[in-house]
C-alpha cells in the first residue's frame, strides 16, 4: 500500500475508464477484424490494472480492504496470450483463431477463480504480517507465474514482429507507407512498460529496501492509464490497412537445351 493521492487517483480513473470505453469501441468497430478484438482486450487489461490500484487504495482508506478481496479485478494471465495473438494477427493477415487457441486463456479463467477463494484472501492479507503464512507463498507464486507468463509471451511476440519487419524491409522498399508502424506500437509500448516496471520495482526492493516506492508507484500507474487511453484512442481512429502478403521470389529454373 502507498499514501493516497486524490489527484493521481482521479487522473488514473479518468484515463483508465476512457481506455475501457475505447476498448469496447475498438472491439466493435467496422469492419470487424480479429486484430481489433485482441487490441481491445490488451487495452482493457492494462486499464484494469491501473483502475485496480485505485480501488484497493480507496477501500483501504475507508477501512474496507476486506471488501476488495472479493472483487479483485486484476487479470495478468490474460495479457501475455492477448499480446501474442495480436502479434500473430498483424504479422499474418490470414491468421485464424481456432478452438485450440482458447487453451492459452485457460490460466486467465483459473486466475479469476483463484481470486474468489479463501486461499487468495488469506494469502494477500498475510503479506502485511511479520511472518508470512503458507497461503501468502501460494499467492506470491501465483503472481510470479503470471509475470513469467507475460515475459515469455512478450519475447515470442517481439521475435515474431522482428521477423516480419525483416521480411517487409527485404521485399518492400516503401515500408514507411505501411501502417505497420502504428500496429506494432501497442506491442513495443506495452512490452517495454512491463519490463521497465519490473526492473524498477526489483531495484527498489533489493537496493533501496522499497524506500522509493512512494515516489514512483502511483505516478507509474498514472502513466499506464494514460498510455492505455492513448493507444485505445489511436486504435479506434486508425483506418484499416491494406493486407500485405509476403511473397518470396521464386528461384529461376535453368533452361534445358
Amino acid at each position: 500500500m502507498v499514501t493516497s493521492n486524490s489527484i493521481l487517483f482521479t487522473l488514473i480513473c479518468v484515463f483508465a475508464v476512457q481506455a475501457m470505453i475505447l476498448s469496447g469501441l475498438i472491439a466493435f468497430k467496422r469492419p470487424r477484424r480479429l486484430a481489433n478484438i485482441f487490441l481491445a482486450l490488451l487495452v482493457f487489461f492494462y486499464a484494469l490494472i491501473a483502475l485496480n490500484i485505485v480501488v484497493v487504495n480507496v477501500l483501504k482508506d475507508y477501512g474496507m480492504l476486506h471488501v476488495f478481496r472479493y472483487i479483485q479485478m486484476e487479470m495478468i494471465y490474460g495479457i501475455g496470450p492477448t499480446l501474442y495473438f495480436y502479434t500473430r494477427c498483424i504479422t499474418n493477415p490470414k491468421f485464424e483463431f481456432k478452438k485450440s487457441h482458447y487453451l492459452h486463456f485457460l490460466p486467465l479463467l483459473l486466475e479469476f477463480i483463484f481470486y474468489r477463494t479463501a486461499i487468495y484472501r488469506i494469502g494477500s492479507d498475510g503479506l502485511y504480517l511479520d511472518e508470512l503464512p503458507t497461503y501468502s507463498y501460494v499467492y506470491l507464486t501465483q503472481q510470479w507465474i503470471g509475470v513469467l507468463s507475460i515475459w515469455i509471451y512478450s519475447i515470442v511476440s517481439i521475435v515474431l514482429l522482428a521477423k516480419y519487419q525483416n521480411q517487409l524491409k527485404e521485399y518492400y522498399s516503401k515500408i514507411e507507407n505501411l501502417s505497420l508502424k502504428w500496429l506494432q506500437t501497442p506491442i513495443l509500448v506495452f512490452v517495454s512498460y512491463h519490463f521497465i516496471w519490473r526492473v524498477l520495482t526489483e531495484v527498489d526492493r533489493f537496493v533501496f529496501d522499497k524506500s522509493l516506492r512512494e515516489y514512483y508507484f502511483l505516478p507509474n500507474f498514472t502513466v499506464l492509464a494514460i498510455i492505455a487511453c492513448w493507444i485505445g484512442f489511436k486504435g479506434y481512429l486508425q483506418t484499416e490497412r491494406e493486407e500485405v502478403h509476403i511473397k518470396l521470389p521464386e528461384k529461376k529454373s535453368k533452361n534445358t537445351s
